[in-house]
């Protein structure tokens, strides 16, 4: 999946969400202010109302749980090959430490040092 189109999906459904409870908390807000002001006004169409945006709310939220599952695998799988990529290195680490540690004993040539005969020895003993 693009990253564009998920981030435009995630995006969507927060505003989504932002949006309903805002109209949510209008309606019961009218809901209960609506008695008191206004007695001979009957706001029972309210209540559908509520009731209908409370199951888009369900819906919406379920909808970005399973989003966050899915990218939570997503990350997941780059954590899993970051790993296995830091443990190839430290293979490859080892295996070149096991290869230079029968040189320790003898003198170490220089790579930097370069003459016509060929390559130079320091003349350091460790």
């Amino acid at each position: 999946m693009d990253e564009r189109l998920k981030k435009v999906t995630q995006w969507t459904i927060y505003i989504l969400i932002v949006l309903i409870i805002i109209f949510t908390l209008v309606i019961l807000l009218v809901l209960v202010i609506a008695p008191t002001f206004f007695p001979e006004k009957d706001v029972s169409g309210f209540k559908d109302y509520i009731n209908t945006f409370c199951v888009l709310l369900s819906f919406l939220s379920a909808g970005l749980g399973l989003y966050s599952v899915f990218q939570a695998t997503s990350s997941n799988k780059q954590a899993e090959r970051m790993i296995q990529s830091i443990q190839e290195l430290k293979y490859q680490q080892e295996l070149l430490c096991v290869r230079l540690s029968p040189i320790d004993g003898e003198r170490r040539v220089s790579a930097s040092s370069h003459s016509e005969e060929g390559w130079v020895r320091d003349d350091i003993n460790t």
